[in-house]
């Protein structure tokens, strides 16, 4: 699931690897309407393991992949 997050005003492209969705926040469907329904349900989370990531990477779009968190 592609997501933007705000970096110093600036907007930024993150990523969430379908693992990661599975891995942490109970994804069990294929289709890509659960994958979207189960980021929304765990946004707030998402974004602040992304937040805190492109702190660390100066706001280069990332892959929050399943070991980011």
């Amino acid at each position: 699931v592609a997501f933007q997050a705000i970096v110093d005003g600036d907007r930024v492209w993150c990523v969430i690897s379908r693992e990661a969705l599975e891995d942490h926040f109970d994804l069990t469907s294929s289709s890509g309407q659960s994958w979207v329904s189960t980021f929304n349900q765990n946004r707030g989370r998402i974004e602040e393991v992304a937040t805190r990531l492109l702190e660390r990477s100066s706001g280069t779009e990332r892959l929050l992949s399943t070991g980011d968190f």
